[in-house]
């Protein structure tokens, strides 16, 4: 396989800068907070999160490009690039909305107590089924915005 141009590398860096950011911004202040106050299924929640909050990186990704790529061999791929920020943006709120109802959604599936309670703890793990049935949309978003990112990084460095 071919070395992909240098251009088309500086925005997978990008790319992978932002969210790695976003995922630190996620997972440090998540580990102080468990240290203060544990929650039951912290791993899932934390993934689930990192997901919903990654949306936000690939925002200002897709607008990073619209706004500085020169795009020249490719002109009529910029008019997609805001439809697909726009999208991402929408991405991000129903997540955001969605982590938050994380714990409504785990005490529907075994009764687990509310955070802050007990010192966080739950008897139950979440099996498979449980863990699919709450992180698809995350998982499902984050792909397909994966999946653009890569297009439009190759597009980009074209």
């Amino acid at each position: 396989m071919p070395i992909p141009p240098i251009e088309t590398i500086k925005w997978f860096s990008l790319l992978l800068a932002a969210l790695l950011l976003t995922s630190f911004g996620t997972t440090f202040p998540n580990r102080l907070n468990q240290y203060r106050s544990p929650r039951p299924h912290n791993g899932v929640r934390l993934f689930n999160e990192c997901l919903a909050r990654s949306q936000l990186a690939f925002f200002n990704y897709f607008l990073a490009i619209a706004i500085t790529a020169p795009l020249q061999n490719h002109p009529n791929t910029k008019m997609f690039l805001l439809p697909i920020a726009v999208m991402s943006a929408f991405f991000y709120m129903g997540s955001i909305a969605a982590s938050v109802e994380l714990d409504v959604r785990l005490r529907e599936f075994h009764g687990c107590p509310v955070q802050g309670t007990s010192a966080g703890a739950c008897a139950h793990t979440v099996g498979i089924w449980e863990f699919t049935k709450m992180s698809y949309r995350y998982v499902f978003s984050t792909l397909l915005l994966t999946i653009l990112a890569i297009y439009f990084a190759f597009v980009a460095g074209s």
